[in-house]
């Protein structure tokens, strides 16, 4: 999960991404967070499908309450004199791969900066 701007230039990046790698394809996935159900259907950042199904999935959130908001908590790690921030949080996953075979998961994600 990272914060994503639209451009590398971008002086505002308003947007989160979110990506799972699968080590079995799946038709369809959606990440809940933050009171928020989000597809991970995007077709320009997942791969593209082989017989309907990924291995990677991505999609996006706009706006993005990515900082210090909602359950996204600040993480301190000893990077440099100050430290740098990194958001964390619970992210619930819906995965469905086909044939009524869904599956549902959850982990703690990290978030990052100036991924997308």
């Amino acid at each position: 999960m990272g914060m994503a701007c639209v451009s590398p230039t971008a002086q505002i990046c308003n947007r989160i991404g979110v990506a799972i790698w699968l080590r079995t394809p799946a038709a369809t996935a959606i990440a809940r967070f933050d009171g928020k159900s989000l597809a991970l259907d995007s077709f320009k950042s997942s791969d593209a499908p082989v017989n309907g199904k990924h291995k990677f999935l991505a999609g996006f959130l706009q706006p993005g309450p990515f900082l210090n908001s909602g359950p996204f908590k600040a993480l301190i790690a000893g990077m440099g004199r100050n430290g740098w921030q990194a958001p964390i949080t619970h992210v619930n996953l819906v995965i469905d791969y086909g044939s009524g075979h869904t599956v549902q998961t959850s982990t703690i994600v990290i978030g990052f900066g100036g991924w997308g």
